[in-house]
């Protein structure tokens, strides 16, 4: 319209779309009465520019016009589902949700035209559902995508893991169950129980047999399933069970993260599992596993690798004990843990201290990043990242690289501490590069509120093995002289490869234990190095 006013009234001829008197405005003013026709035009024509006819869709996307009415007419929502006791306000289950179109008499209207993606696969099962041969075929794949998908996707957050999948085990008290998914690594077992069912919208919306009924189907089960299975490793072990040599030493790593990945979007009670109890939908006896939806669990796997996935998966499960801090989505979690860790704990010290502490949403930068890849967005938007110090990232690394045995402990206690410990950490390490290549030795320790104690022991100048009988040696001599429960030595010798090595005096308080249940922030009381 603009181009057109300006090449009428460079060659003063007549418009089609523009009357005289526009032509004779000023330049300034007849751009401003431009706009002001334009948004009359839209009104005028609105139905014709918000609503679709087969014909427009088959042109846009070269299909058969009668494929696209078909489509439409799969997703149209019809009067009758509109509920007013049930859809007065918006919520998870109104019907435009699940069927976002709208059919006229004549042509098609999207109202919420952004729920089109999400509407595609319940809408599709609902299709399928109408033969039952099909549906049963669909199911069986559903699941095992649903087992393959996250099963991969934490096999591949963790360097050098190894991952089973519908592992079968009978036990005396079980005639017969299964292991969605099995990922082991180092000190790490991960659990998997995947649910790929819905979520009614009756649920949705908050009924209470319904709700119940469905949480139970995928929730309940899974965390049933868990349980059973921790029963019988507890009496039978698990080679008596049927699991393999490899899977045996999985489930009976000291580290041990319970999982519950379901297809459809269970956010409302995921992060907030322990809210399930109240509902007798979780047993109160068990820990809480981590719930989480397969989109989260995409999400995540983008964000934190190795070590990092380790200690937010294990603060999670601490989170769900406690108890005391709410979060509206799984993604907030994770955001907050990228800028500022999951250390809540000071928030409830003191007399006024809070009963509950409800988290803000932290996932603007995450968003920011997904569209500036996506290239819905023109601003650059860097990749979230938790702040890590150069040097101790380096050491990280290596750990992560070589990975001799309890590396992934030692790179979680690393990261437990908060960023006072990391910035000494980075120093201390900053401090041995430049030591070792003139003296051939440097060492630094530090202890945390009488939980733990980690070293990093370098001697050049010492072969292997006997490096590691001289870091052993030292780290308990630490632990007893600090009065540690636990001790972690991280050393290199002359063979120039990285060692961890363990040390626990307290059988009743293991250092797995430490990871998976500590009491608050992992400040430093002590740093010391030569």
């Amino acid at each position: 319209m603009l181009v057109d006013l300006k090449r009428a009234r460079r060659r003063s001829t007549a418009s089609t779309a523009l009357p005289d008197w526009v032509l004779k405005l000023a330049p300034t003013e007849a751009k401003v009465h431009v706009g002001m026709l334009l948004t009359t035009w839209m009104f005028r024509d609105s139905r014709g520019l918000a609503t679709v006819i087969p014909a427009d869709l088959a042109g846009a996307c070269s299909l058969p016009e009668d494929t696209c009415r078909a489509f439409l007419d799969a997703f149209a929502c019809p009067p009758e589902l509109f509920k007013p006791e049930f859809h007065a306000f918006p919520s998870g289950a109104h019907p435009l949700t699940h069927q976002p179109i709208l059919r006229l008499p004549e042509d098609y209207l999207l109202p919420v035209a952004s729920s089109m993606i999400d509407a595609i696969r319940p809408r599709m099962e609902d299709l399928l559902q109408r033969d039952t041969t099909l549906w049963d075929r669909y199911v069986a794949a559903r699941g095992r995508f649903l087992e393959k998908e996250a099963t991969s996707l934490v096999r591949q957050v963790l360097p050098g893991s190894q991952s089973w999948q519908g592992i079968e085990w009978r036990s005396t008290a079980n005639a017969g169950s299964d292991l969605d998914g099995l990922v082991a690594v180092d000190d790490l077992g991960v659990r998997l129980q995947c649910k790929a069912g819905r979520l009614s919208a009756p649920a949705r919306r908050g009924a209470p047999d319904r709700m119940k009924r469905d949480i139970g189907d995928l929730i309940t089960h899974a965390a049933k399933q868990h349980q059973e299975l921790v029963a019988a490793l507890g009496a039978e072990g698990p080679g008596a069970l049927g699991f393999s040599d490899d899977q045996s030493s999985a489930l009976l790593a000291p580290l041990q993260v319970e999982m519950i990945v379901c297809l459809d979007d269970v956010t409302v009670w995921a992060t907030e599992a322990h809210e399930l109890r109240k509902m007798d939908a979780l047993p109160e006896s068990a820990d809480v596993p981590w719930v989480l939806s397969l989109t989260d669990l995409m999400v995540i796997a983008d964000l934190l690798n190795g070590a990092e996935f380790v200690h937010y998966a294990l603060r999670r499960q601490r989170l769900e004990r406690d108890g005391r801090i709410e979060a509206h989505d799984e993604l907030d979690w994770v955001g907050h843990y990228l800028s500022e860790g999951l250390f809540f704990d000071p928030f409830f010290e003191g007399d006024d201290s809070p009963i509950v502490f409800r988290l803000l949403s932290y996932t603007e930068p995450i968003d920011a990043w997904y569209f500036a890849r996506e290239g819905a967005r023109t601003v650059e938007a860097p990749k979230p990242a938790r702040p890590i110090p150069e040097h101790l990232a380096l050491l990280m690394k290596r750990l992560e690289v070589e990975r001799p045995q309890h590396w992934l402990l030692a790179s979680v206690a690393l990261l437990d501490g908060d960023q006072q410990s990391r910035d000494v950490w980075d120093g201390v390490i900053a401090h041995a590069r430049e030591r070792v290549p003139q003296e051939g030795w440097s060492n630094a320790s530090q202890t945390f509120r009488g939980r733990l104690g980690i070293t990093f022991f370098v001697d050049l100048r010492t072969p292997w093995p006997s490096i590691r009988d001289q870091v052993d040696d030292y780290c308990r001599t630490k632990a007893e002289e600090h009065d540690q429960s636990n001790w972690i030595g991280i050393g290199e010798g002359g063979s120039g490869s990285l060692f961890v090595v363990m040390v626990e005096r307290d059988p009743a308080l293991p250092l797995a234990r430490l990871f998976v249940d500590p009491p608050g922030d992992a400040a430093p009381e002590m740093a010391e190095a030569s």
